[in-house]
């Protein structure tokens, strides 16, 4: 039986996941700390951060539409002084 060591990457907005493969270890601190490597993300894969807010990993889609919504309220915040 065959098997991958990796890690699954998932979208924290609508669950669509993807696989990393493990591609093996780095040294850090010469040699004291090892740190696993994986493969890439897949482009338009996103982390969101906002304090206080969100902490996200976001799959290409999701993370247009958290564009699309963030500039959504910027210009909305933007055109609230413009009646003044």
């Amino acid at each position: 039986m065959a098997e991958t060591e990796g890690k699954l990457l998932t979208c924290d907005l609508c669950g669509k996941t993807v696989f990393l493969k493990y591609v093996g270890d780095s040294e850090a601190d010469g040699g004291f700390t090892r740190v696993r490597r994986y493969e890439d993300r897949p482009d338009g894969w996103q982390t969101w951060h906002a304090t206080d807010v969100i902490h996200s990993t976001l799959c290409p889609s999701c993370n247009e539409r958290m564009q699309d919504a963030l500039l959504a309220c910027i210009n909305g915040i933007k055109g609230e002084g413009e009646d003044d």
